[in-house]
């Protein structure tokens, strides 16, 4: 009768771990069925105070076991006081900051898959320039082409007026993103195609400067700006994918559920990334276009807004009090 107590004990406290894992989680994602966890965690720490209750009666007060239940048991009564707290005074900015975060970290592959779309395109779109220069004009516009071919260096008209300018790129930057991300509501499509388009358009820009000898003054100017620039681009059509990724998710008969999660999802993540816009369109207008700022003063500022935009990203969030599980 005892043993059998013992291994009840066990299971209702790997029940109530579980369940205040769960209702962590539900908190720190603002998730709707928070209500539902902690009831879940209530119930299960009354059943664990039941069965210690019992194992007071049958057990010395030194019997691992019991000191086990009665720490955990007492670290659980405060935990529960302190994440109603936590739940009601949650402000709505880390809310979303939680919810953002946590997008990312689910749908990496999805990232990733987005990201190989780009890197193909602009591989694609330099090929044509290298090795088929006829064509370069498809995908190029004409004054474009011809900037190159005189070698004529067209953003050093930045320099005129730096903050007109500068606004203006943050404000066609800003428009690009959301087509690409909008996009998304044609099945997922137009995300792809608008994806592919300015990797296609950015790859054969490249490789048309490499053929006709510019590419060295056209990394000089995108050094500073173009990762950062370029990861928004690819994080926006990411959020377009969510946003897409709504009408194949199964089953159908959820779509109208489902579709309102992918579209959260996908407006967190864009909401996100758009401000990051604004850095790269301060770097393009005051850092990008002066040559008497060396290269490895660019290539930092590049590295530094590049890494801290994933630091941020993936920022983890740890709980303020760390609990330890004990064997049973």
């Amino acid at each position: 009768m005892t043993e059998l107590l013992r291994l009840k004990a066990r299971q209702s406290k790997l029940h109530l771990e579980t369940a205040v894992k769960e209702y962590r989680g539900a908190i720190e994602t603002a998730s709707k069925d928070s209500f539902d966890k902690l009831y879940r965690l209530i119930t299960s720490f009354e059943l664990l105070t039941a069965h210690l209750y019992t194992l007071r009666k049958v057990l010395d007060k030194n019997d691992i076991l019991r000191r086990q239940i009665e720490e955990y048991t007492a670290d659980v009564s405060y935990d529960i006081v302190r994440f109603q707290k936590e739940d009601r005074e949650m402000r709505p900015d880390r809310m979303w900051l939680t919810h953002y975060r946590k997008v990312w970290r689910e749908n990496i592959g999805l990232f990733i898959i987005t990201a190989v779309v780009f890197v193909m395109s602009l591989i694609i779109g330099a090929s044509v320039s290298i090795n088929h220069p006829d064509y370069v004009a498809s995908i190029l516009a004409v004054d474009t082409i011809e900037n190159v071919l005189e070698k004529h260096k067209w953003f050093e008209g930045i320099q005129n007026n730096p903050f007109l300018s500068g606004a203006e790129i943050a404000l066609n930057n800003i428009m690009v993103c959301l087509n690409c991300a909008l996009s998304g509501i044609l099945l997922g499509v137009g995300s792809v195609l608008v994806l592919i388009y300015n990797g296609l358009f950015i790859g054969a820009l490249y490789g048309f400067c490499m053929v006709n000898g510019f590419d060295a003054e056209l990394l000089n100017f995108v050094t500073s700006h173009g990762p950062i620039e370029l990861t928004i681009i690819v994080a926006s059509a990411f959020a377009g994918f969510l946003f897409g990724r709504g009408f194949f998710t199964r089953p159908f008969k959820n779509f109208k559920s489902t579709f309102a999660i992918c579209a959260k999802d996908a407006g967190v993540v864009l909401l996100g990334v758009l401000p990051w816009l604004l850095i790269a369109a301060c770097l393009e207008a005051f850092i990008s276009p002066w040559p008497f700022i060396p290269f490895g003063v660019k290539m930092f500022l590049s590295l530094a807004a590049f890494v801290a935009f994933w630091m941020w990203t993936f920022k983890p969030s740890f709980d303020r009090r760390s609990t330890s599980s004990q064997p049973g």
